[in-house]
């Protein structure tokens, strides 16, 4: 994983990995195969408007070591928080992918909570 601060508001990341062999299904990004690796990697990039709201972007990918191409996922999403307190904030994102394991298109809304 790598992160990088690109102004004092905006922040790039990047993140890849491996799953090995064995049970080879990554439960949250739903990529399953038989045998082998999947191999994962998304990049993102986030802006703090203001010290409450922030913005951000992300695509994510996801292959089997098969290269079967009912396997494959492509996602992007844009989404950000409000923070409505300190410790509880507001988040909402669009979701849109394109091969089989990837969703099509949603919305996700939610609440993040700190419990400091």
């Amino acid at each position: 994983m790598l992160q990088k601060s690109l102004t004092k508001r905006t922040t790039g990341r990047l993140n890849g990995g491996i799953l090995f062999a064995g049970n080879s299904s990554t439960g949250l990004i739903g990529i399953q195969s038989s045998r082998g690796q999947v191999f994962t990697a998304n990049g993102s990039l986030t802006r703090n408007f203001t010290p409450r709201f922030e913005l951000g972007a992300e695509l994510f990918g996801g292959v089997t070591n098969n290269f079967n191409l009912s396997r494959g996922q492509l996602e992007a999403q844009i989404g950000g928080g409000y923070a409505a307190t300190p410790n509880l904030e507001f988040t909402f994102g669009v979701v849109a992918g394109k091969f089989p394991a990837s969703p099509r298109t949603g919305v996700q809304v939610g609440f993040a909570y700190d419990f400091k």
